[in-house]
């Protein structure tokens, strides 16, 4: 899972951000499961870290055209 994020992530393509954000909905919903709750905070930073690229993605690719 890891390569099938963080390749297209590093070539700025938006289905790594979508893949990335998609993950992080699974991991809360396993902490949520198992009640292991401090996955929830990984979840959140990741996910946080996902959204910005894809905001600045989305920015970059407005600003090119």
């Amino acid at each position: 899972m890891c390569e099938l994020v963080r390749r297209p992530t590093i070539r700025r393509l938006w289905w790594g951000f979508a893949i990335g954000l998609a993950a992080q909905l699974l991991w809360v919903a396993y902490a949520l499961t198992t009640h292991q709750l401090g996955f929830i905070l990984s979840a959140t930073g990741y996910g946080t870290a996902y959204a910005i690229g894809a905001r600045e993605w989305w920015r970059t690719r407005e600003a090119d055209q």
